[in-house]
This record gives structure tokens, C-alpha cells and sequence, in this order.
């Protein structure tokens, strides 16, 4: 009997064993190159919209691809309709909306005094950090409006130049949908680009071991009344045609066709919309958002150019559902074919032991 369970025991962990280490894959384990991959779509000196995503890599699951950086100088503070109130010791703030973090589920933040903040989600944690060099303290406050949190962290010299007001901050803003931003006031010039970190990361499995993913806000960009925000690339980019990402649309994500790059976008900030599309603009054309477009627009050219473009856009679809079976639907196949020669070779050792 008890050389049966242990073969038993031995038996189900393979089966997990095989299931976890098939589904264990990501790209960002075997290509560490990859983690510094950025493609800008268009940037100026007052402004920069980059993706992590690729036409190379639009099939591909994958945490480093999951944000997009929107950067814009001259701005102010997002809408913060309450006080901050002092972080004296770590608090704990359970998600009141629905919010993702890499593509997980947020179950809590976890604010310190110093303005560390841990995010808890299933099945992945992380963590959102600033730092100012070495030469400086900080404290930190916080703010609960229901539909967002704000974690407002003050730097100073010492206790003098606390009392004299000689503070500057840097305000992390955490949204619905996954959507992470930092505002910088006050940012001393003289202090060095290296020195200057906003940053946030996950750490996943990488086989028996972990790696951390880490999305860092450049130096440069770091400078008072400078608005930085991330927002989740969403299913946008898979697309390859301006048909297909007009056809992506939904009620939830909003795909617009940016010529500058090239590649489908996504634009579901009602703030960011209107900087995305003219950014997308060329001198000789102009970006096709799916929401915009009216009757009146149609004329007999367009529908003849639109006949041309349904056989691609078709193909493109077919692609894509050819994908999705590949990486969707095999695996699950395959997942079933391992449980059932587990249960045939349980079942062959449960008749050979009676």
C-alpha cells in the first residue's frame, strides 16, 4: 500500500511538473536582451511617446511588452480633489477599483513612510520606488480617492530645510486599468541624471529561478512640471493594417492607426487621446481614428481603395485566429493528452495492486 501512494505522489507531481513548465515560457527568460527594447513612435524636446512592442514581436505574451511611456513637460498635477495625508508607518490600502499590474489582478498596495510602495496581485507582485541620490531624505503622504491613490513623496537636505519649505516631490498616481503615472515639482537642476530614479517592476518565474522586469523613466525626462505616464498596450499593436486596428476597436480599448510608426496604438486616456493623434500625424497624411469617422468622409475613391484593402485585411485575421489556436488551443489540447495517460497509468497501477 504505501509503495502505491508513493508512486501515486511521484506520478501527480510529473503531471504538474510537464504542465508547469510547458505554460513557463516567457520570451523574457531566454532574450534578456529584450528588456531594453524600446521603440519611440515620436518624441520633441517638450514631449515622447514610446512602445514596447515591435512588429517583430506583436504574437508574443509577454511582460516587458505589456506598457506604453507617455512623457510631457509644462503640466500640472493630475486631479487630486482631497488632502494628502502622513505616512508614519506602512499602511496597507485594498483596491477599491479594478486595477491590473502586468496584466494581474491588484488585490492591495502596501505604502511605507519612505513612499516604497508593494503591489500584491494574483499571481504576480511588484513594486513602485523613487530615488534622489544619496544626499537627501524623505517622507511621504498619501491620498484615497476611491477611483485612484496618490503617494506624494517630499525630499530635503535635513530638518532646516524641511521647516525652511525647501522640499521638492515627485507624486505617483496609480488609475483604473492598470495605468501608472509620476508628476515631478520643484526638481532641483544640479542634481545628476543617475541619481534621478522613478522606476517600477515584477518579478517573475523563470524556471527554478526569478527574474525581475524593471520599467525606468530616463533621467533627463525627470525636471519639475514633467508628466510621466504608463498605460497598458492592450491587443492594439498585434494589429498590422490600418483595417485591423480600426476593427480592434471595443468598448473597452479604443485602437487608433498612428502613420508616423507605422503600427496600431492604443489610446484609451481621454487626456492622452488628442496629444496621441496629432503626435501620429504626418505632413502628408492624417491618423484614422475609427470614432471620427463619418459618412460624409466616404467617397467613391475610399470605397474602391477599402475593396482593394479586404482581401489583406482578411488575411490578416485569419492569422491572427491561426495564432490564437496555436497558442491557445494546443496547449490546452496537449494539457489534456498529459492528464489522460496520467489517469490510464494511475488506473494501470490501481489494478495491478488489487
Amino acid at each position: 500500500r504505501q509503495s502505491f501512494a508513493t508512486g501515486q505522489f511521484i506520478l501527480l507531481y510529473s503531471i504538474i511538473v510537464l504542465i508547469y513548465e510547458f505554460f513557463n515560457c516567457y520570451d523574457i527568460c531566454t532574450k534578456p536582451e529584450l528588456e531594453k527594447y524600446e521603440k519611440t513612435i515620436f518624441e520633441s524636446d517638450a514631449s515622447s511617446y514610446v512602445s514596447n512592442q515591435s512588429g517583430s514581436n506583436t504574437h508574443i505574451q509577454s511582460h516587458h511588452y505589456y506598457y506604453s511611456r507617455t512623457i510631457r513637460s509644462n503640466q500640472s498635477l493630475p486631479d487630486v480633489r482631497r488632502s494628502f495625508e502622513n505616512v508614519d508607518a506602512d499602511k496597507e490600502i485594498f483596491a477599491k477599483f479594478p486595477s491590473t499590474f502586468y496584466g494581474a489582478a491588484v488585490i492591495k498596495y502596501r505604502i511605507t513612510k519612505l513612499g516604497k510602495i508593494s503591489v500584491y496581485g494574483q499571481p504576480y507582485s511588484g513594486k513602485i520606488s523613487n530615488h534622489m541620490g544619496s544626499n537627501y531624505e524623505s517622507e511621504s503622504e498619501t491620498l484615497d480617492q476611491g477611483e485612484s491613490i496618490a503617494v506624494r513623496e517630499r525630499f530635503y537636505r535635513d530638518a532646516y530645510d524641511k521647516g525652511q519649505g525647501r522640499t521638492f516631490s515627485i507624486t505617483t498616481m496609480i488609475h483604473p486599468k492598470g495605468k501608472i503615472s509620476f508628476y515631478y515639482e520643484n526638481i532641483p537642476k544640479f542634481i545628476n541624471e543617475t541619481e534621478k530614479q522613478s522606476s517600477f517592476s515584477v518579478t517573475i518565474p523563470c524556471g527554478k529561478d526569478k527574474k525581475e522586469i524593471v520599467m525606468n523613466v530616463p533621467g533627463k525626462w525627470i525636471q519639475s512640471g514633467t508628466l510621466v505616464e504608463y498605460e497598458a498596450l492592450g491587443d492594439c499593436p498585434k494589429h498590422n493594417s490600418t483595417e485591423a486596428c480600426h476593427g480592434a476597436t471595443t468598448l473597452n480599448t479604443r485602437c487608433i492607426w498612428c502613420e508616423t510608426a507605422n503600427m496600431c496604438i492604443t489610446s484609451n486616456d481621454k487626456d492622452l487621446h488628442e496629444f496621441k493623434v496629432n503626435g501620429c500625424k504626418n505632413n502628408s497624411s492624417i491618423v484614422e481614428d475609427p470614432t471620427e469617422l463619418t459618412t460624409s468622409a466616404t467617397n467613391e475613391t475610399d470605397l474602391k481603395n477599402e475593396l482593394k484593402e479586404t482581401n489583406p485585411s482578411t488575411e490578416s485575421h485569419l492569422e491572427r485566429k491561426s495564432l490564437s489556436h496555436v497558442y491557445i488551443v494546443v496547449p490546452l489540447v496537449i494539457c489534456f493528452l498529459i492528464l489522460c495517460i496520467g489517469c490510464g497509468i494511475w488506473l494501470w497501477f490501481y489494478r495491478r495492486e488489487r
